[in-house]
């Protein structure tokens, strides 16, 4: 069962609470997916060779997603960033959004336990596989 997350943050609530769907889709395509995964790594203290290096993707899907707003990302890799960047369960929430995805862990079992990681502020990748794994899931960070 997961716990429950913190409060949510007013940007996240103000999406969510958009009466017509079509704006809440205006409103997010206009944050840059990439400048905000910068933006939490400087929070942190990584450069962008220690994100992309710790996710294990290569330099150059990074600097296509750097340089083309329209690049996408798996969203294996997007899980593996909110891990990395140390992220509270809502901020994940919004940046897997941003990449186009749905963060569900009451359906998606990988994403119940990335949540519940969150929540718990379990960051370490290797902690997360085993996780992921002892649930007989895919890893996210190695191949098992």
């Amino acid at each position: 069962m997961l716990n429950q997350p913190e409060s949510i943050p007013s940007e996240i609530l103000d999406m969510l609470n958009t009466s017509n769907e079509n704006a809440f889709d205006k409103n997010i395509r206009k944050i840059n997916f990439f400048s905000e995964i910068l933006k939490f790594a400087d929070r942190i203290g990584l450069t962008d060779s220690q994100v992309y290096n710790a996710i294990g993707m290569n330099r150059s899907l990074w600097y296509r997603m750097r340089n083309d707003s329209e690049a996408r990302t798996k969203k294996e890799n997007v899980l593996k960033l909110v891990i990395v960047l140390r992220l509270n369960f809502w901020e994940a929430f919004y940046l897997i959004a941003l990449a186009g995805y749905s963060f569900l862990p009451g359906i998606n079992e990988t994403d119940e336990i990335v949540a519940q990681c969150l929540l718990e502020k379990i960051y370490n990748p290797e902690e997360v596989d085993k996780i992921l794994y002892g649930k007989c899931y895919k890893t996210l960070f190695t191949e098992e």
